[in-house]
């Protein structure tokens, strides 16, 4: 699983961006590297001190933010496979190279190399994945903060940019995350509590999207969307409506009175 993680990392190390957001709040920190000697063991060693760099600066916001936990496991769990969605920049502060396996402690490995990182890391982002993990409070009201956002039943790309002009419209930054068949995870920065969210996008939308809560926790929220037809107009005495699949009735036609005139 660990091998699993670094690979993963050393796959998005390509992707890191090469500036932080506007009014980002950023912390240099040095951390050590390590992997089992081998053809890509340098990167891997870059991908574990990224990641351990982050890891670092999570648990210091759990420390301070009172967390229910300050476990590494628990840290890594709700920081993911990802790094790059928390480290701006990166560079490489020592190559140490290979050694004798000191820091390596798994079976059969007998050298390991290593390094340090220096990596660049976003603050608020950090402190959002803990919170969504649980393991910190919600934001004070009113404060801007990240919202992690999962929509599901986009099916159609005009939908979504209705929905992300909408989430948009109080001049909170949206940042698609993930495209999927039907789903789309964004980040958003808010000052609004999820309800108020919530209702607000209702509004915006009008009658021609349904918008349901699926999941609601400090930092993160899942609707889904669902596409209304236009409603029937209520006629007193009309019948009730057909099935779609049904063929519609047929009347006679009645001749009109010039028609019938001799």
């Amino acid at each position: 699983m660990k091998r699993a993680r670094l690979f993963a990392a050393v796959l998005a190390l390509a992707a890191l961006a090469a500036a932080p957001r506007a009014g980002a709040e950023l912390t240099e920190v040095e951390a050590v590297g390590v992997a089992p000697a081998g053809p890509e063991a340098r990167r891997l060693a870059l991908a574990s001190g990224l990641r351990e760099a982050v890891v670092l600066v999570a648990a210091e916001l759990a420390r301070e933010g009172g967390a229910s936990t300050t476990e590494r496991a628990a840290l890594e769990e709700a920081l993911g496979d990802e790094p790059t969605r928390y480290a701006v920049q990166y560079r490489l502060a020592e190559d140490r190279g290979e050694r004798p396996a000191q820091l390596v402690l798994d079976p059969g490995v007998e050298r390991e190399y290593v390094v340090v990182v220096a990596a660049q890391v976003e603050r608020e982002r950090v402190r959002e994945a803990l919170r969504r993990a649980g393991l910190l409070g919600a934001p004070a009201p009113g404060s801007v903060h990240s919202l992690w956002l999962t929509i599901e039943g986009v099916d159609a790309w005009p939908t979504w940019e209705r929905l992300r002009r909408a989430l948009a419209a109080r001049g909170g930054t949206v940042r698609p995350i993930e495209f999927a068949r039907g789903v789309v995870v964004a980040e958003l920065q808010t000052d609004e509590s999820n309800q108020a969210l919530v209702e607000r996008l209702r509004r915006a939308v009008g009658d021609s999207l349904g918008v349901s809560v699926t999941g609601s926790e400090p930092g993160s929220l899942r609707l889904r969307v669902v596409t209304n037809a236009a409603p029937a107009l209520d006629v007193p005495g009309a019948p009730p409506p057909t099935s779609p699949s049904a063929p519609p009735a047929v009347r006679p036609a009645v001749p009109s009175a010039a028609a019938s005139a001799p």
